[in-house]
């Protein structure tokens, strides 16, 4: 594995330059842009910040070997058996998957239809805040991730914070 996360880590340094690359050759400053409102801003930032992440990973991988062996031992299988008796699975938060959801093809193709709602459907007829949080929000309750309150919480939070970091901050505009 270490050797794996080397070499990935230099895959995603290379990915990363590319883009940065892609990002400086976009119109900056003499087009008219203030830096802060130029095209090639945020994807020069989250290429830099993919960047960094290989350079971790590729560190990581010479530098801290015991990290490896954890990963390895927690990976392992428990060497004593337990009676299936004692073993209580815990239940998910917001409950049992229904008997249809368990299959791998239906999730799968859920995931699909929901994100096909949210693109030809919620985006464009409401304010991106509100088709966001709608789509997470179903999102998490179909897959049963958390109870009512905390969907509601977690989606609005989402959808705001996305519209602030890319509307506000970035200056992308949203649909």
């Amino acid at each position: 594995m270490q050797k794996s996360d080397w070499w990935c880590g230099l895959a995603i340094i290379l990915i990363s330059l590319f883009f940065i690359w892609g990002s400086l050759a976009m119109p900056w400053s003499d087009k008219g842009f203030d830096w802060s409102g130029a095209p090639g801003l945020t994807p020069l930032v989250l290429a830099i910040f993919l960047g960094i992440t290989g350079i971790i990973l590729m560190v990581r991988s010479r530098t801290n070997p015991k990290f490896y062996e954890q990963l390895e031992k927690s990976m392992a299988p428990p060497v004593v058996e337990e009676d299936d008796d004692s073993i209580e699975e815990e239940e998910p938060v917001g409950g049992e998957l229904p008997a249809f959801l368990k299959s791998e093809k239906i999730r799968v193709a859920l995931v699909i239809l929901l994100c096909a709602i949210y693109t030809f459907i919620l985006l464009g007829r409401f304010h991106y805040i509100a088709a966001t949080a709608v789509f997470v929000a179903a999102f998490i309750l179909v897959f049963r991730g958390a109870g009512w309150l905390q969907t509601g919480i977690i989606a609005v939070l989402v959808g705001v914070c996305v519209w602030l970091v890319f509307q506000q901050g970035f200056g992308v505009f949203l649909p």
